[in-house]
């Protein structure tokens, strides 16, 4: 079978199975049987935190090269799990690029990662975490991500400092009855909500370079009863301010909620923890001046990534956009119609032989 349709093939599988962070179950036993299918690879790690695999025996884990790919897919408002950010991509490319390894071996010593939890959970510090526990290092490691903004035949890099700080939790606010209010006190859950959404954006508009976003609205209220709790999660990104002054413009925020006198209880519960991940100028020369991409640079933008932690294990990070453009319709990511172009798998194969060719 041709590579290319190979990994056509695992797309779909993958693309049918989709899970949320830290349920990928069906996922991980997929993989396991398209590698074990494959044959020469060697299992490093199988746990919670993903799947690793080397295609080598080795004695001491020191690897020349690691290559990433996320497990987990996006929870649409409906709660079904959708892969609506091309983790099934990433995922089938570094599938494909064994398949091809094991025809066309290389004398590197790599590393293949498939990583559970990006899209929340803080996936890569629980895989990091692992791999330092059983003595893993790598020179360099590669993550990429596809890009549905731009065309299949460019790529997007960035050398130094590239996406933006992230700090999101998920806030779970119990209030008080109603007889606790006194009586210029709101009266139900949706005027509480309405007077913390103020506190939130007069504490976070006048903020240069700093994107507040909230989502996963729910309460525990039914037809004719009234919520005594609600929940939702905020996320608050930068360019310019660092992770520590997000974490301390957080904890204002949470201050000013637990003095307000109709909540009873705050609870806090972390989801994502990034800071800006550091490229290597070296990589970035070697792909700049690669020949088979239209090579554009990364703008700035308050996307983030857990690939930051890769930077515990390894002596050089690399991350990376690849486009997935398919057309106008369908080409925004998070969206329940996201659907990328598959030559992305044709391109990034082409990608990961320059790579391994030239680093």
């Amino acid at each position: 079978m041709d590579i290319f349709d190979y990994g056509r093939q695992v797309y779909r599988l993958l693309h049918s199975i989709p899970e949320g962070s830290g349920q990928e179950y069906k996922t991980s036993q997929t993989i396991s049987k398209l590698v074990e299918a494959i044959g020469g690879y060697t299992l490093v790690h199988n746990g919670k935190e993903g799947l690793v695999y080397s295609n080598c025996h080795p004695q001491t884990y020191i690897f020349d090269l690691a290559f990433r790919a996320e497990m987990d897919a996006i929870i649409l408002p409906n709660n079904d799990a959708f892969h609506g950010c091309g983790h099934d991509l990433h995922m089938t490319s570094l599938i494909q690029l064994m398949a091809f390894l094991k025809i066309f071996p290389s004398s590197r010593k790599i590393l293949f990662v498939f990583q559970s939890s990006e899209e929340a959970g803080n996936g890569a510090k629980n895989m990091v975490d692992t791999l330092n526990h059983k003595g893993v290092r790598v020179n360099k490691i590669i993550g990429l991500h596809n890009a549905p903004d731009i065309l299949v035949e460019d790529l997007a890099i960035k050398k130094n400092e590239t996406l933006s700080n992230n700090f999101t939790n998920r806030l779970t606010i119990q209030f008080y009855e109603e007889e606790r209010y006194d009586y210029h006190m709101p009266k139900n859950p949706l005027s509480n909500w309405s007077e913390i959404y103020s506190k939130i954006t007069t504490l976070y508009n006048h903020l240069s370079g700093v994107l507040f976003r909230i989502g996963e609205f729910r309460s525990n209220g039914q037809t004719g009863i009234q919520a005594d709790e609600l929940s939702f999660s905020l996320s608050i990104r930068s360019n310019e301010l660092p992770l520590k002054s997000l974490y301390e413009l957080f904890d204002e925020l949470v201050v000013e909620i637990q003095d307000l006198n109709y909540v009873k209880h705050l609870f806090v519960e972390n989801i994502n923890y990034h800071w800006r991940i550091y490229n290597s100028p070296k990589i970035y020369e070697i792909i700049k001046n690669n020949r088979l991409f239209n090579t554009l640079e990364i703008p700035d933008s308050f996307t983030s990534d857990d690939f930051c932690y890769y930077e515990g294990i390894a002596q050089e990070i690399f991350y990376l956009f690849l486009g997935s453009f398919e057309n106008a319709v369908v080409s925004k990511t998070h969206t329940k119609i996201f659907r990328p172009n598959l030559d992305f798998l044709n391109n990034s194969l082409k990608l990961y032989k320059f790579l391994l060719e030239e680093m």
